[in-house]
């Protein structure tokens, strides 16, 4: 188990979870059997049902700048830079299956599972290394718009304003700069969250 410790929260952080199924029970099962104290405080099922884990003013490690595949500067890769930007970002989970291969003329989330057409959104460009993602819901981007208003109240030094560069390594979040982002943001080696038109409409609505 994580030591709850009390820090101010100056950063939003969004993730999805790459999970086989559209339960938030799976994830959060995973969580408990990690050494490694990962989780979010909260997640929100594909249903739109928000789950509470802990309490958003503890901390659990989420970003992992330090992994071997992240490709950004060494000297941003401390340790303690890491545990930093833990301690004063609250992390948020949408539930979903990530990126998607084709195999024939199907779409398979990394477990195996099938997608049907209608839950995919297509990037024809391509979004960190995939052409296709689980869609987000609107059921879930309803559910985490609602967490992340009541957030607005309660973390007043986030700056909720919408930043174009969140889908991309981003320096000032890595910084530690006030502000809401993306795992992406911190990770060359993510996928989460992709730039869906729906999360990004919603994103810009928190400050509306």
């Amino acid at each position: 188990q994580y030591i709850p410790e009390r820090h101010e929260k100056l950063q939003c952080v969004l993730h999805h979870t790459v999970s086989p199924s559209s339960s938030a029970s799976g994830d959060i099962s995973w969580w408990k059997q990690t050494k490694q104290r990962v989780a979010t405080p909260t997640i929100t099922d594909r249903y739109g049902s928000t789950y509470r884990l802990f309490s958003s003013s503890h901390w659990a490690y989420h970003l992992y700048i330090q992994a071997n595949g992240n490709r950004i500067k060494r000297s941003l890769k401390r340790g303690w830079r890491d545990e930093m930007l833990c301690k004063h970002s609250v992390g948020h989970e949408i539930d979903s299956a990530g990126g998607l291969t084709k195999r024939g003329s199907k779409w398979y989330s990394s477990y195996g599972t099938p997608i049907p057409e209608g839950d995919i959104i297509f990037y024809p460009n391509g979004y960190r290394g995939y052409e296709a993602f689980e869609r987000y819901h609107d059921e879930q981007l309803a559910g985490t718009y609602k967490l992340l208003k009541y957030w607005q109240g309660i973390y007043p030094k986030i700056d909720w304003t919408y930043r174009e560069d969140m889908w991309d390594i981003c320096y000032d979040a890595l910084h530690g700069k006030p502000g809401l982002y993306s795992h992406v943001s911190y990770r060359t080696d993510k996928s989460d969250c992709h730039p869906q038109p729906e999360l990004i409409a919603m994103l810009k609505a928190l400050t509306r």
